[in-house]
């Protein structure tokens, strides 16, 4: 919701630029460099409050516990891709939440097309494959990719 309300504001896409102002030199692309501290400055200098910290003591960094009780940590971060563009890569999420929530993003749970994918190796988020099994244990490796839509 932050990254789509900057946008209405501003027109610009957050965390554009890795500082903590709103600073020239934009290119429409999710910095990778921008941390933490800059997507909060961002928000906080058009009068948006970011949002808030988890247990983590990060925004960025949530947990929650599964289905099955088990205690799940989920790291955010903003990047782009020449391929598909900007988008929000969450890494820790269990498969049976990521199918879900494929589900009632693109009304499939392939995993391999529209907003929602799943990415085998978080650092190649262009190469889309179908989700594992809703059983199977989430690897380290893994991400879901959120496709933004600007």
């Amino acid at each position: 919701m932050a990254y789509n309300n900057y946008y209405d504001r501003t027109g610009w896409i957050l965390g554009d630029v890795a500082t903590d102002t709103n600073s020239p030199g934009r290119n429409g692309q999710c910095d990778p460099l921008a941390t933490v501290g800059n997507l909060e400055a961002q928000l906080k200098a058009i009068g948006l409050t970011p949002p808030v910290e988890g247990p983590t003591g990060s925004s960025l960094v949530r947990t929650y516990n599964d289905s099955q009780g088990v205690q799940r940590t989920l790291t955010l971060a903003f990047a782009y891709n020449a391929n598909i563009g900007n988008f929000i890569r969450i890494r820790g999420i269990p498969n049976d939440l990521g199918i879900a929530w494929d589900r009632m993003i693109d009304d499939i749970n392939d995993g391999t097309a529209g907003d929602l994918r799943y990415a085998a190796d978080y650092t190649a988020p262009q190469t889309n494959a179908v989700w594992p099994s809703a059983e199977t244990a989430p690897t380290a490796t893994a991400a879901a990719i959120l496709r933004l839509q600007f």
